[in-house]
């Protein structure tokens, strides 16, 4: 799902990007770019939460919910 709201807000800033663009005179960067960045960014979130829920997944419910 995070993936469908990543790519419609990449299309609807799309003109806001232009604007900006050309306010400061940059030049454009090449269409693969965002894709690729898009992915590279969900693939490093993805690493980032591995650790902590495989060792979430070894706490049996009954202890993790103990506490609460």
């Amino acid at each position: 799902m995070k993936i469908v709201g990543t790519s419609a807000q990449e299309f609807l800033l799309a003109p806001r990007n232009m604007q900006g663009r050309n306010a400061f005179g940059l030049q454009r960067i090449a269409w693969c770019l965002v894709p690729t960045a898009m992915a590279l960014l969900w693939l490093v979130g993805q690493a980032a939460v591995y650790g902590p829920a495989r060792r979430a997944t070894t706490v049996p419910p009954a202890m993790a919910t103990r506490s609460v």
